[in-house]
């Protein structure tokens, strides 16, 4: 019986075991908790970046495409008319188009290069979501739009 005792109270943990691997467990967890925290916003930030550029690409390549059959005027209207941007006349040097995406902002920027037929082509991509609020992607490339003027 006294042998049977003994083995009973050897499988059994002590009330100050459980304690000490209580506080053990969390101590490991709030040292893992803030990297597990930056590792989420981490993960946010870069989906935010990733998207901003995609649709900032997706954009370039539209307007790339168009204005390989289309000279600058009728460009400019295929942005208004079909891809829905808003022209800002309050700017001299340059054309800029705006249009509001989802949680985007999207500005499109024609400079002509001086008496040429080039044009700086910029496109630029706001992001206002409640995660990330400023993330910004620009791109540039040049375009020479064909067709007839």
């Amino acid at each position: 019986m006294v042998q049977l005792m003994k083995t009973l109270n050897k499988k059994g943990m002590t009330l100050i075991e459980v304690v000490v691997a209580i506080a053990i467990f969390g101590i490991v967890m709030v040292t893992i908790f803030p990297a597990v925290l930056v590792l989420n916003l981490m993960n946010t930030y870069s989906y935010e970046k990733l998207d901003t550029t995609y649709i900032a690409q997706q954009e370039m390549e539209k307007i790339i495409f168009e204005s390989r059959t289309k000279n600058i005027n009728n460009l400019r209207t295929y942005l208004v008319d079909e891809m829905d941007y808003t022209f800002d006349n309050t700017i001299v040097t340059s054309f800029v188009y705006h249009k509001e995406f989802s949680n985007y902002t999207i500005t499109v920027t024609f400079t002509q290069f001086e008496a040429s037929n080039l044009y700086n082509l910029i496109v630029v991509v706001d992001s206002s979501t409640n995660d990330i609020e400023g993330e910004r992607v620009q791109l540039e490339t040049m375009i020479a739009p064909g067709g007839s003027s």
